[in-house]
């Protein structure tokens, strides 16, 4: 429970010296750090099990009526078959080029680029409309002069 791990023990009816609790179904459910698992409770209709972690996570499990148990568990797993030719694919090469950005770089880069072309638009956005203040003010300058 320390590992914010729950295990599931497939219990046979009438077996009371507990030979069935050798196989069991491990869950890693809540966090290993912060998720200890505090509580394990099953619904009254025993058809759900719920946990509780201190990770503050809440786990809701539904658990199979019996005779769907036994089904699953007759039932064996397949097993996929091996792909064949695997060793002869080429191995993707590494990116070896000091110059060459990660993703996550290029992406700070380009938002850095924007910003900085963005600045520079509004500066001379500021700089043409300063210019055209100071042609306006000796245009009222002179004709104050002129009058």
């Amino acid at each position: 429970m320390q590992s914010g791990s729950i295990r599931v023990y497939p219990l046979q009816p009438g077996d009371h010296s507990l030979t069935s609790m050798q196989a069991y179904w491990a869950l890693n459910v809540h966090n290993n750090q912060y998720g200890h698992l505090r509580h394990v409770r099953c619904s009254l209709d025993d058809l759900f099990v719920l946990t509780a972690g201190d990770d503050g996570n809440i786990f809701c499990f539904c658990l199979l009526p019996p005779e769907e148990q036994q089904k699953t568990l007759e039932r064996k797993a397949k097993i996929p078959s091996l792909r064949v030719g695997l060793e002869k694919e080429a191995l993707a090469l590494d990116i070896e080029d000091p110059a060459t950005y990660c993703i996550e770089t290029a992406k700070q880069k380009m938002e850095k680029d924007n910003l900085r072309r963005e600045a520079e638009l509004k500066e001379v956005g500021t700089q043409r409309q300063l210019v055209e203040l100071q042609r306006r003010f000796k245009q009222v300058l002179n004709d104050n002069q002129s009058a």
